[in-house]
C-alpha cells in the first residue's frame, strides 16, 4: 500500500477483489492503519519545518516495541532481572545544498539550511 502509492480506496478495491477471487490475503485497511500508529512514540510533534518528541517517550517507544518482538516475552518469562539498551546519536547539518524553494506557509523558515540529530539502539542484553 505505501511502497505503491495506492489511495484508500484502491486498497479496499483490490483487498475486495481478491477475496471475491477466494483468496484473502490482504488485510483490513483499519489493521494497517493500527498498525501504522504504534510505529509512532507518543508525543510527536510534526510541523513543516521540524519535528520533536521527548527523548524519554523516545527511549520508552524503542524499549516497548523491542519487547514486542517475537522470542523476547519467553526471556521475560524466564524472570529476567536486568534489560539494558544502549543507545548512539550524533548531530550533522548542511546548508548551501541544492535549493528546491519549496514554499513554506512560515514565511521565517529558510529551506536552505538542515540540522540533524540521529538517535539509533546499538544493542539491548538483558540478565
Amino acid at each position: 500500500m505505501v511502497q505503491n502509492t495506492l489511495t484508500k480506496q484502491q486498497y479496499i478495491n483490490i483487498r475486495l477483489e481478491s477475496k471475491r477471487r477466494n483468496c484473502d490475503i490482504y488485510p483490513p485497511y483499519e489493521y494497517i492503519v493500527n498498525a501504522k500508529k504504534e510505529c509512532y512514540p507518543d508525543n510527536l510533534h510534526v510541523s513543516e519545518t521540524n519535528c520533536f518528541i521527548p527523548i524519554q517517550d523516545l527511549f520508552n517507544h524503542t524499549t516497548h516495541r523491542i519487547f514486542k518482538i517475537s522470542g523476547v516475552p519467553k526471556v521475560i518469562e524466564m524472570q529476567m532481572k536486568k534489560f539494558e539498551i544502549i543507545y548512539k546519536w550524533g548531530c550533522d547539518g548542511s546548508n548551501g545544498q541544492s535549493q528546491y524553494k519549496v514554499k513554506l506557509s512560515t514565511s521565517t523558515s529558510d529551506s536552505d539550511c538542515s540540522f540533524y540529530v540521529l538517535f539509533s539502539t546499538i544493542t539491548a542484553t538483558w540478565i
